[in-house]
């Protein structure tokens, strides 16, 4: 017994020696790491930044899961537990100086530096990517909540939101956001321009453009399903609104992700938000509630339809998830034409797989009416 207690007590003096040697190494070792990595991004010129260290390393990808449940839950309480980066320029003269705790290293090899402490991050962008967002950013000012701040030479500056995510959201949280984004919806294209006017029959023959076989079927099958031929105004919109592109403070919904606005049919990001939460999140609630008319829904619905000069009617309501079906294929037309060849396959079959799963869940629907 008195042996095992000497050599307990051996092995801890052991590791309080040995644990500021080993901490040294490792901070070495992560201050080179780190060094490589702020000297590699992009549109900052070498040595203008300074790194101060301290215990943990949290350079992030947002493909990793880590990142996004820890993200999430920051608060002013667990600013404490926070590991601290902080990247800020050497020259105090610099107008543009921005100091962070948090680089993260977007899917799209974009770098993003948090400061926790004045809820702002600074998105590094080069001239052009700069030029394209404020382009975007200029449509939609002052009728859509954004989180753009000021530019700094390397990039935008950001409001940083304390996002409650959509997973913890129950349904009364939910109908009562998508409510908000129809009210977003009802007062941006208030004051939109309409810039054409299409036809079911045109998107189709767009999408019969691409020569996908397999898309070019569905688009055809789904334009059967739809028992008018309606003229559509299109206009200028975000074309990927759901809750994975807003964030909720608890209070406010803020858009963001802009890079897919275009112009498209009015009524896409309506049902773009249920379509998504269908197939992403696996939650067919809002669009169980369209499904049986929703009361509120429905007049914002009709005031929306009403602005663009088209009467909602509720006989003919499936027909409008339908045309957005038919948009949203056009659009998965295009995306694929930009992607990689090595992504085309892999999101192709995605993608008709996503398609079949609505239609036939609108089938069910269809065939009990």
């Amino acid at each position: 017994m008195n042996k095992m207690c000497n050599k307990s007590k051996l092995n801890r003096k052991i590791r309080r020696f040995l644990r500021p040697i080993l901490y040294l190494v490792r901070n070495v070792i992560l201050k080179k790491r780190l060094s490589r990595i702020i000297n590699e991004l992009p549109c900052i010129e070498s040595g203008n930044y300074k790194i101060l260290l301290s215990e943990k390393i949290i350079i992030y990808r947002d493909t990793a899961q880590e990142f996004v449940k820890q993200f999430e839950m920051i608060d002013k309480g667990f600013l404490k537990h926070l590991p601290s980066i902080k990247i800020t320029k050497k020259n105090k003269n610099l107008n543009t100086t921005f100091c962070g705790q948090i680089a993260l290293l977007t899917a799209n090899n974009d770098w993003k530096i948090f400061d926790i402490k004045k809820n702002q991050v600074l998105s590094i962008l080069d001239v052009m990517s700069k030029e394209k967002y404020h382009n975007r950013y200029e449509v939609f000012q002052g009728k859509l909540v954004m989180t753009y701040l000021f530019d700094i030479k390397e990039g935008i500056v950001e409001k940083l939101i304390q996002n409650i995510p959509r997973s913890t959201w129950g349904h009364d949280l939910i109908i009562r956001n998508y409510l908000r984004i129809l009210s977003d919806q009802l007062s941006y294209l208030t004051q939109a321009t309409i810039v054409c006017d299409m036809t079911c029959l045109d998107i189709l023959e767009n999408i019969q453009g691409f020569q996908y076989t397999k898309l070019n079927e569905i688009g055809r099958q789904i334009l059967e399903k739809i028992n008018f031929d309606y003229k559509l105004p299109c206009v200028i919109l975000h074309c990927d609104v759901h809750f994975g592109n807003t964030l909720f403070d608890g209070r406010q919904l803020y858009y963001v992700d802009f890079e897919y606005a275009s112009n498209e049919v009015f009524l896409y990001d309506i049902f773009n938000c249920m379509f998504v939460d269908f197939i992403l999140n696996h939650d067919p609630f809002l669009l169980s509630l369209y499904i049986k008319k929703d009361i509120n829904m429905f007049e914002y619905l009709y005031e929306i339809f009403n602005i663009m000069g088209m009467n909602f009617n509720e006989e003919r309501y499936l027909d409008y998830l339908y045309i957005f079906l038919l948009a949203r294929l056009r659009f998965t037309c295009v995306m694929l034409s930009k992607s990689a060849k090595y992504q085309k396959k892999r999101t192709l079959k995605a993608e008709i797989e996503h398609f079949r799963l609505f239609c036939n869940y609108l089938e069910e629907y269809d065939d009990k009416i």
